[in-house]
């Protein structure tokens, strides 16, 4: 998994958090985490420091958004990612012992599922704003991206219903699957065939393939 950190001055605090159960940020002493969707193409991170709490931002369809308190252990701030890029010279003002932080991603779907290569431009932002704590309340606002779900160990958000299609049809099935059967009624059979058994075509929950040679 790839995180976004912001990390303060004091070198004992680097910890590195591996774990955001709200699908959104983790924040420790000394360290704040967003976990990351993209693995190779461009990602856009901005950090608003505020002197008081911001105006609200209105919610974007597919946005993920939590708010955090969180201690920092100095006054300077650095961006750093998993691979080892940073960005140094933030500075907090003085007596910030506690922040409050709000952390929103979006576009975090449309860059899970890019391949290598394919994305030029970020389609993935993260916004981190801070401003002198506590939070009001720690919690989550928004997990509406599928990215999000699956870190909190949610189903993905509902979808609209498949269009009907007639049988040969050709779909493409927005999901992984680990294998599916076909069985003819009339024909004694096990659940799990012991070997593929290749098919001209295949309704699954409602989607068509007849892909040559599509099998298990």
């Amino acid at each position: 998994m790839n995180f976004v950190y912001l990390w303060s001055e004091d070198d004992s605090s680097e910890s590195v958090i591996e774990e955001v159960p709200n699908g959104v940020a983790a924040a420790m002493d000394g360290v704040l985490g967003v976990e990351v969707a993209t693995d190779t193409s461009p990602l856009r991170v901005s950090v608003e420091l505020h002197d008081q709490q911001p105006a609200p931002v209105e919610l974007a369809a597919g946005e993920d958004v939590v708010a955090l308190t969180w201690r920092p252990c100095g006054t300077r701030l650095r961006l750093a990612d998993t691979v080892g890029h940073e960005v140094e010279g933030l500075t907090l003002g003085p007596g910030d012992e506690v922040l409050a932080v709000e952390v929103r991603c979006r576009g975090r779907d449309e860059a899970a599922g890019a391949e290598v290569g394919e994305l030029e431009e970020p389609v993935e932002e993260i916004l981190i704003r801070l401003w002198p704590g506590p939070a009001r309340e720690e919690k989550l606002i928004a997990r509406q991206s599928s990215f999000g779900r699956m870190l909190a160990g949610e189903p993905p958000p509902p979808s609209d219903p498949a269009a009907p299609l007639a049988l040969g049809e050709t779909a493409v099935i927005p999901v992984a699957y680990h294998g599916f059967y076909l069985r003819d009624e009339e024909v004694p059979a096990t659940w799990q065939l012991q070997e593929p058994r290749e098919v001209g075509s295949a309704l699954v929950n409602g989607l068509v393939s007849n892909q040559p040679g599509l099998a298990r």
